[in-house]
Formats: C-alpha cells, sequence, structure tokens
C-alpha cells in the first residue's frame, strides 16, 4: 500500500473464541471526504472453515462504522489449488483501483442522503434484512431499532435520511461474528443501492478499473448469501 502512497492509520483485529477465524479492519489515511476515509478488511480462518475474503471500502469518522461495495473492491477464495498466488494479485489489483472504489462510496453517500425514508419504508427494509435475506439477527436488528429512536452518533443529513439508517445498520453489524461481518456489509450495501436504484455512476468507472481476475471458485453475491443463509 505504500507504493499506492496510503498508510495506515489504525489497526482493528477481532477473532472468533479458538482463534481460528480472525478479521483485521485498516484505516487508511487516503481521501479529502470530510466525512469518511478508505478502509481495507480482510477475514480469513486457520481451520479452513470459511473462504478468505477481502475489500477495499470505507469508513465513517464520526463512528468508525464500516462500508463495503456490494459488487466493486471485495474478494473471495477458498483454501484450495493456487489460492496463496491469487489471493496476493487480487490484493495488488484492489489497492491499484481503491480510489475509484473509495470515490464510488462517497458518491453513493450523497446520493443516500438525499433519500429520505418514512418510518414505514425503514421498518420495510429491516424487516427484509432480517426476514427475507436473514442479513441481521435479532440482537442486531433490536439495535437499529433503539439507533432509530436514540441515535449514538450525530450523522451528516437528514436524520430520516437513508445515508443514517444505513448507518444505524453498519453500527448494528459491529457485534457480528468474524466471519461473517464483511459479507453482511457487502450484501447490505448491495441490498440498498439496488433497492433504492443507486447506480455505480461515476464517469468512466469501469474504464478506470484494472479487472480483478475471475477464478471457478471466487465469491459471488450470490454464493454469500447462500453461506449467510447457511450459517456458513
Amino acid at each position: 500500500m505504500l507504493s499506492k502512497g496510503f498508510t495506515v492509520k489504525n489497526e482493528l483485529y477481532r477473532c472468533n473464541m479458538n482463534a481460528q477465524i480472525a478479521q483485521g479492519v485498516y484505516h487508511l489515511n487516503y481521501g479529502n471526504d470530510p466525512e469518511m476515509g478508505m478502509m481495507f478488511a480482510w477475514s480469513n480462518s486457520y481451520d479452513k472453515s470459511m473462504r478468505f475474503k477481502c475489500a477495499i471500502g470505507a469508513y465513517v469518522f464520526v463512528c468508525s462504522n464500516g462500508i463495503v461495495s456490494g459488487d466493486m473492491g471485495s474478494w473471495g477464495r477458498k483454501h484450495t489449488g493456487s489460492a496463496a498466488e491469487e489471493t496476493q494479485e487480487a490484493i495488488l489489483l484492489q489497492i491499484d483501483n481503491a480510489d475509484v472504489y473509495y470515490n464510488q462510496l462517497v458518491l453513493d453517500k450523497e446520493n443516500m442522503k438525499q433519500i429520505i425514508l418514512k418510518p414505514k419504508n425503514s421498518a420495510r427494509d429491516n424487516g427484509r434484512l432480517f426476514l427475507e435475506h436473514k442479513l441481521i439477527n435479532v440482537e442486531q436488528l433490536s439495535i437499529v431499532k433503539n439507533e432509530l429512536h436514540t441515535p449514538s452518533y450525530k450523522y451528516e443529513g437528514d436524520s430520516d435520511s437513508l445515508w443514517c439508517l444505513y448507518n444505524h445498520i453498519t453500527h448494528a453489524l459491529k457485534t457480528s461474528h468474524p466471519k461473517s461481518w464483511l459479507d453482511q456489509q457487502r450484501m447490505i450495501h448491495w441490498f440498498l443501492t439496488n433497492e433504492y436504484q443507486i447506480s455505480n455512476s461515476i464517469v468512466g468507472l469501469t474504464e478506470s478499473i484494472t479487472p480483478v481476475p475471475v477464478v471457478t471458485n471466487q465469491l459471488t453475491i450470490e454464493d454469500a448469501i447462500k453461506e449467510a443463509e447457511q450459517g456458513g
């Protein structure tokens, strides 16, 4: 990351009870947005019970909530064959494209601020995340409910905006297991941007990105949803 001018401002690590599943989050010094900085996150298992996963994302300064795009800047790989070499290559390409991913998340943030929700919309979205997609659990649903009534942080924009709801949800994800946190992050971002038709609208986005190589056992959004539903 030093070759791109990135330096790490903060490091956060977590693991499960037997230390077989680990997660790392790095806050980077990139970006001039007043609300968000760049983030790189990964999760891995030493007992091969889960895929290695990593993503370029962002974090919100006021609360350290993570943001990971649903369909850009994330990558997953099973512990098979040439996984180590492919993982290193994918991480390097993610770093090369990091500024594009970050800028898209900033744009997503600004678009979310423009969408004002009625209480029934917030209830519907949280209900679907909990009941239909199983992307938040009972504890996290309760946290979101409390945050809607008594927010722990003051986010920029209207308190009824999609941006604030999104932050209430990502705040609740701080209780997630290291095995599921990254997938929950990216799938919830995918769900909300798809639901409210927030598209990848940076001019020249596809031309700006060097594609991360696609492999037959790379993690897709459909795979991740199935894993989450199965508790895998």
